[in-house]
């Protein structure tokens, strides 16, 4: 592993491995197979353990880059909120293959076993979904609240910053929660089928139309006064794969 340059301490931008090790393709396709016959094999014995390990092997990368990131960076600080980010992402990454499995296990079961139902792995995928989800909406805010207090600029990710679309994320859960719930939850209080709609109903109504035009636009602008604090402009002078973080001046 490359030390970062001790000049680079001045402005809280650090070269963080410029020259990735290169992996044969044939090396990739051998791991592959070989995780693949595990989760295979696992399968067979117990299928819950077999769906968590198809989604740790397909997050295991990105847990990884979040795990040697925090360990490459010097300020402490900054590896925290470098790791909080990258671990939300994996964390997404789990959730996401999560979701995938269950589909296609309920695809699966459907069409080719004829059964329509739940497989037992599919029900472990989808107590994986929320897990994963979760898990990473409280890592973004955490890195957030860290970021803002210690006035660190992130930049995680591999040509686009992914610190950017956690944010997103973050938003939308919020505004779905605190946004577009209690609306709901109104408008099914309040709603008489025999006499008709009363007006906590029609309030209701109408907060959640102007909820779907105006509530995306309040996110964009949200998400951009806070990337002006939070998220830095470009990935750092060493190339569009390296995990940057700056200070920002207050």
């Amino acid at each position: 592993m490359r030390h970062p340059d001790a000049t680079l301490a001045e402005d809280f931008d650090w070269a963080l491995f410029p020259e990735a090790t290169p992996v044969s393709p044939l090396k990739r396709w051998l791991y592959r197979l070989e995780v693949s016959s595990v989760v295979a094999l696992t399968w067979f014995i117990h299928q819950p353990l077999a769906v968590v390990l198809a989604c740790l092997a397909i997050s295991f990368q990105e847990f990884r880059k979040a795990r040697v990131t925090s360990r490459a960076i010097p300020d402490r600080a900054a590896a925290r909120i470098s790791s909080l980010f990258g671990y939300a992402w994996a964390a997404w990454t789990l959730g996401i293959a999560a979701c995938a499995t269950f589909f296609v296990l309920a695809v699966i079961n459907v069409s080719v076993v004829h059964d329509r139902g739940m497989p037992a792995g599919a029900g472990t995928a989808m107590l994986l979904v929320p897990c994963g989800i979760l898990a990473a909406l409280t890592l973004t805010a955490a890195g957030l609240v860290m970021a803002l207090r210690s006035g660190l600029r992130i930049w995680i990710g591999e040509g686009m910053n992914q610190a950017r679309t956690l944010l997103l994320r973050l938003l939308i859960l919020l505004f779905t929660v605190f946004g577009i719930g209690p609306l709901l939850v109104l408008l099914s209080a309040n709603f008489d089928r025999s006499s008709g709609p009363g007006m906590p109903a029609f309030i209701a109504w109408a907060g959640l139309l102007a909820a779907t035009f105006a509530g995306p636009i309040t996110i964009l602008i949200v998400l951009d006064r806070i990337s002006r604090r939070v998220l830095a402009s470009h990935p750092g002078k060493y190339g569009p794969k390296v995990p940057s973080l700056k200070k920002w001046d207050a």
